[in-house]
């Protein structure tokens, strides 16, 4: 009994003696053959039927590729070679390959997205299986059109970075501050700083988003610091911060990392080593809504007005995250000298009281649009 594939190979080189059309009839036969069973070839047997509708395929016009692309796209068992080779082609042939095909890898599509078209990038973007390292590529490499796509593919992974990068393009992109907004899980830093930017028609929804958001998430850390802190009980949390004062380490910055992700007892402890205040006291600082307390304690112990902004703004402060609190606090914590958060913070150590700071003399918080 002869073998098929091997009359298969016979088939495709006498297309070469033939014409147009009798090699596209024999693709479409050759293609249709391998579909009614393709888990049923051998890897051998697979490369080969592989192989021979590349070398049918790549003779004839794009308009045929493009129709072997669209049958092969979503089969996990296509020949992989001629999945990537079909990939790389003209964008009406590699569209449904690149939004669909199961064959091609993380690797293959990074080293496609730095080599081909901004076309070809946006059919990337579609795919349901979109990881982070893929992201981040395509953050590097994509326009905004690009970028807009991929925020709002529900289903891609995309990393704070990427994110970060994305909400400094969307500064003069409507387009992108749009799928920012709507995209889910974007930290509320990002959402934030976006606000100066953003237009009229998004600020609102912008706003609405930044509200809900936050009140469950703070909800959340206050149930978790009651627990963890205020109780006084014994943690992992106290080692850090006392091994972190030990070496010299604990410092705004430290602080501030914790804040992004979201630590709070270790934040807490380390704000009272730092301000030289219990953890209970530096628990009603965090959590005052005011943000006044906070803004003596970190200007006493001369933090950044960057490094303020953020951790009034991280999700572990009682302050609302409207802007319309935001930017007036900040922009009273950058005219407030350390010398009266010193002295406001002593009378405070005093007293057992919150410590207060209205606005420098003689001047008025500024509205916020």
């Amino acid at each position: 009994m002869t073998d098929p594939l091997h009359d298969l190979r016979q088939l495709s080189l006498l297309a070469y003696q033939r014409t147009d059309e009798s090699r596209a009839e024999l693709l479409q036969r050759i293609t249709d053959v391998f579909l009614e069973a393709p888990d049923s070839y051998t890897e051998q047997q697979n490369a080969c039927f592989g192989e021979i509708m590349e070398q049918l395929a790549f003779t004839l016009e794009w308009e045929l590729r493009e129709e072997l692309a669209c049958k092969i796209a979503d089969e996990v068992h296509a020949p992989r070679r001629l999945v990537v080779r079909l990939a790389n082609d003209v964008i009406s042939v590699a569209r449904p390959i690149l939004e669909q095909s199961p064959v091609l890898t993380e690797g293959d599509l990074i080293q496609l997205v730095r080599q081909r078209s901004q076309e070809h990038l946006l059919a990337v973007t579609r795919r349901a299986d979109i990881g982070v390292r893929l992201a981040a590529v395509l953050f590097d490499y994509g326009d905004d059109t690009v970028l807009e796509s991929l925020l709002r593919n529900d289903t891609a992974e995309i990393g704070s970075d990427a994110l970060e990068h994305a909400a400094d393009r969307a500064k003069t992109s409507e387009p992108l501050q749009s799928a920012l907004i709507d995209r889910r899980n974007v930290p509320k830093a990002i959402m934030l700083d976006l606000v100066e930017s953003v237009s009229e028609r998004l600020r609102e929804k912008l706003l609405d988003r930044l509200t809900k958001q936050d009140k469950a998430n703070l909800e959340e850390v206050i149930h978790d610091l009651r627990g963890k802190v205020c109780n006084g009980e014994e943690s992992d949390a106290e080692q850090e911060i006392e091994e972190l004062a030990r070496s010299g380490r604990l410092n705004e910055l430290v602080l501030l990392r914790f804040a992004k992700e979201s630590k709070v007892p270790e934040f807490v402890l380390g704000l009272a080593l730092l301000a030289d205040i219990d953890a209970p006291t530096a628990w009603k600082a965090l959590s005052d809504s005011s943000g006044t307390a906070l803004a003596v304690v970190c200007k006493a112990n001369n933090f950044a007005v960057k490094t303020f902004k953020q951790i009034a703004m991280s999700s572990l402060t009682g302050i609302p995250s409207e802007p319309s609190r935001i930017y007036p606090l900040v922009w009273i914590y950058g005219r407030l000298s350390r010398r009266n958060a010193q002295l406001a913070m002593s009378h405070w150590r005093e007293t057992k009281s919150p410590p207060q700071s209205p606005p420098p003399e003689g001047e008025a918080i500024p509205a916020v649009a």
